[in-house]
């Protein structure tokens, strides 16, 4: 009989997880990886989107989704704020970019009210199809002026959503 997949109990698992953390690459950047996370909403725990930071052209763009019953209530840009800091502060990166469809407003609302600032316009594959996209651009500098690094512990205080859980 083969055996059964799963763990035996909870200190069998955490002894899993602990195994795959110590796997974990740490000369991996977003310029070369994706790093991705999952947003939660702590009050809840439940997953409402995810955020990331993964190589584009000759830098690291920020991605991000919310499910759409929870849009429109601060979470992307929360996220988006607290993955840039960490992406300044964890690989020292000079920029961090962020793209978006010519049409999608909403997401070009979030990536302004974090800082960052139009680059330029330029035909794209997004989503496998050829669009108009939007380049926006923030410079580490621009974060320290906008407050970027300070949303992340902001953040951390308010309690509302977290990147990563941790044990």
């Amino acid at each position: 009989m083969a055996a059964q997949p799963g763990y035996r109990d909870e200190a069998h698992a955490a002894s899993a997880v602990d195994w795959l953390i110590r796997q974990f690459d740490l000369q991996m950047t977003p310029k070369t990886n994706a790093f991705v996370f999952g947003v939660e909403d702590k009050a809840t725990a439940r997953l409402i989107g995810h955020v990331g930071l993964s190589p584009l052209f000759d830098g690291v763009e920020v991605g991000f989704g919310i499910a759409t019953s929870e849009q429109g209530k601060g979470y992307a840009a929360e996220a988006v704020s607290r993955a840039c800091a960490w992406g300044f502060e964890r690989f020292s990166l000079s920029a961090i970019l962020g793209v978006t469809d010519e049409e999608n407003v909403a997401s070009q609302r979030v990536l302004r009210r974090c800082g960052f600032r139009r680059k330029e316009e330029k035909m794209m594959r997004l989503q496998g199809v050829e669009r108009s996209a939007i380049i926006f651009e923030l410079t580490e500098k621009n974060a320290q002026q906008t407050g970027c690094t300070e949303r992340r512990d902001r953040a951390a205080v308010d309690n509302r959503t977290s990147l990563a859980r941790r044990r």
